[in-house]
C-alpha cells in the first residue's frame, strides 16, 4: 500500500510541469486506478485483519460458587408437641433451636414446613433467614386445621419442594416427639433410593409431660385420663437408619445438637453441587471479529466492477474462509473456530455445554480455571489456581476452595481479606 500511494504521489508531481488540461493526454490512467484500489485494499483490509485480532463487545461473566443445597425443615405442630417436659414447651424451645441452627448453617437454601394431620409449607425454598425466622415465631400447635401426626405427609410436601428446585438430593429434617409406624419407614426408605436424606431432630424425654392447654388444663384422651406423650428414640433413630440420616436428640442446655447437625448438613452439601451468585469477572470475551465480515458484502459487490477484480478478489477470500467454517464437517470446523476465538472462548463454550474437563484444559484465566475445577469437586486443584487471586470475589472462592479442601485456617484468611476489600460482603462473613 505503501508503494502504491508512493507511485501515486509521483505521478501528482506532474503537475508542477504540465497543465491539468495537458495531464489526461501524458498520464496513463493506471495511477488513479491503482489510488482507487488502494483506498479499498485498505479499507477492506483494515476489516480482515481487525476481525481476525479478535475485536470483543461482551464480557463473559461467571460467578462465585456456593454450595446449591436444598434443606426442608419439617416442624411437627400435633397437639403432643405443647408438652412441658422441656421448657418452657417443646415447640417453644424448638424454635430457639431452630433460629440457632440457621445462624450455624448460612450456606444453601432452606424451606420450613408444618404438618400434624396435614402438611403445608410456611416459607419455600430461600436463602434468607430473616424470613424463616419470622415465620417461625408465629408457629402453633392451632394452626394445623385437624390435629393429628403423619410425618408422612411433611415427607411428601418436603419431596415436592425440592424437586420443584431441581434439588434431588437434597435433607429433610424431621423435628418431632413421634415418628409414625411402617408407613412413615416405607416412605423414608423410598426417599433415600431417590437420592433424599432424612434426619430426625427428636424433641422431648422419654418420661413425658402432660400437654397444657390454653386455659392451663391439660389435655386429655375420651376417658377423662390425662395425656403424657413420651419420647421413643428407639423408633426415631430406626427411622433415621431407613433414611441414611441422623438422629439428634434437642439439646437444651447446649449446643451438642446444633453442631452434628450442621456437619451432617455440611457434608451432604458436598454432594449437592455448586451454584453461582454473584458476578465473577474474568478475561474471557464474546468475539465479534467474524461479524465484521459482513461489512464486506457491498464492497464485494463494487468489486465486479470493471478494473478492481483483483480487489474483490481479496475481499471475497475471508468470506469463504466464513462460509467453509458453517458448512465444514466438525474437524475442519473445529479448525477454522482456532482462527476466530481464543482459549478462553472455546473454553467457555465447553463449560456451558456440561464438559468441565475438556474446559479445564484450555482455561488460561485462573479464576475461570479454579471455577471449573471446584465445579468438578478438585477443591485442591481449585485453591491453586485461584491462589494468586486479587479481587473480593476471587479471594472468596478460593476461601470456599480451601475450606472444601480442608485447609480451614487458609479459608479464614481468604474470608478476612475478601471482607478487607468488600467489608459488605456477606458471603464471605
Amino acid at each position: 500500500m505503501w508503494l502504491v500511494a508512493r507511485r501515486g504521489r509521483a505521478a501528482r508531481a506532474w503537475l508542477k510541469y504540465c497543465d491539468t488540461a495537458l495531464l489526461p493526454y501524458i498520464l496513463a490512467d493506471g495511477s488513479r486506478s491503482a489510488l482507487r484500489g488502494l483506498f479499498w485494499l485498505g479499507l477492506s483490509g483494515a476489516l480482515v485483519i481487525t476481525a481476525l485480532a479478535g475485536p470483543v463487545a461482551q464480557r463473559m461473566e461467571t460467578g462465585a460458587f456456593r454450595d446449591k443445597a436444598g434443606v426442608v425443615i419439617a416442624v411437627d405442630l400435633s397437639n403432643s408437641m405443647g408438652s412441658v417436659d422441656v421448657e418452657p414447651s417443646r415447640l417453644e424451645r424448638v424454635k430457639y433451636k431452630v433460629r440457632d441452627l440457621l445462624s450455624r448453617y448460612p450456606d444453601g437454601r432452606i424451606a420450613l414446613l408444618g404438618y400434624a394431620n396435614t402438611a403445608f409449607t410456611v416459607v419455600p425454598l430461600t436463602r434468607n433467614r430473616e424470613t424463616i425466622e419470622f415465620y417461625l415465631e408465629v408457629l402453633s400447635t392451632e394452626l394445623p386445621p385437624k390435629q393429628g401426626s403423619r410425618p408422612q405427609y411433611a415427607l411428601r410436601e418436603a419431596e415436592q419442594l425440592l424437586k420443584q428446585s431441581k434439588i434431588n438430593n437434597g435433607a429433610i429434617l424431621l423435628v418431632t416427639d413421634y415418628v409414625g409406624g411402617e408407613s412413615v419407614t416405607d416412605e423414608v426408605t423410598r426417599l433415600r433410593e431417590e437420592g433424599f436424606r432424612i434426619g430426625v431432630w427428636g424433641v422431648g424425654t422419654a418420661k413425658g409431660a402432660p400437654i397444657v392447654l390454653k386455659g392451663g388444663q391439660f389435655l386429655s384422651d375420651k376417658q377423662g385420663r390425662t395425656i403424657i406423650p413420651k419420647l421413643d428414640e428407639a423408633a426415631m433413630l430406626g427411622l433415621a437408619r431407613a433414611g441414611s440420616g441422623i438422629y439428634v436428640p434437642l439439646d437444651a442446655d447446649s449446643d451438642v445438637d446444633i453442631n452434628a447437625l450442621v456437619r451432617w448438613l455440611e457434608a451432604g452439601s458436598l454432594q449437592s453441587g455448586q451454584e453461582e451468585v454473584a458476578g465473577l469477572s474474568a478475561d474471557a470475551w464474546r468475539e465479534l471479529g467474524p461479524y465484521l465480515l459482513l461489512f464486506l458484502l457491498p464492497l464485494g459487490a463494487y468489486a465486479f466492477r470493471r478494473g478492481v477484480l483483483s480487489v474483490g478478489g481479496f475481499m471475497f477470500a475471508p468470506l469463504v474462509l466464513m462460509a467453509m467454517t458453517v458448512a465444514a464437517p466438525p474437524a475442519h470446523a473445529q479448525a477454522m473456530e482456532k482462527m476466530f476465538t481464543n482459549a478462553d472462548t472455546r473454553a467457555k463454550k465447553k463449560l456451558d455445554a456440561g464438559d468441565l474437563e475438556g474446559a479445564a484444559e484450555l482455561f488460561s484465566d485462573r479464576e475461570w480455571l479454579g471455577y471449573t475445577r471446584y465445579r468438578m469437586g478438585n477443591y485442591e486443584g481449585a485453591a491453586h489456581a485461584l491462589s494468586g487471586a486479587d479481587t473480593a470475589t476471587g479471594l472468596y472462592n478460593l476461601g470456599n476452595a480451601q475450606a472444601h479442601a480442608g485447609d480451614f485456617p487458609g479459608a479464614v484468611r481468604s474470608y478476612l481479606r475478601a471482607l478487607k476489600m468488600q467489608p459488605d460482603m456477606e458471603d464471605a462473613r
